[in-house]
């Protein structure tokens, strides 16, 4: 976050296989914070990235 000069972040884990391979995660370098509405939509996108993976053979 210092190397980006985050002020705020929300991280949601990304899993592959059952088993946790990374993170989705989305930051702004202003003082307000994620709103609820966003952070709703960065788990739905999260959740479509994690179906989209797991369907990979």
């Amino acid at each position: 976050m210092l190397a980006e000069n985050l002020n705020c972040a929300f991280a949601v884990p990304i899993h592959f296989k059952g088993a946790p391979k990374g993170v989705l995660l989305v930051g702004k370098r202003t003082d307000h914070p994620i709103s609820e509405s966003d952070q709703h939509t960065i788990l739905d996108a999260a959740k479509k990235l994690e179906k989209e993976m797991n369907s990979w053979i």
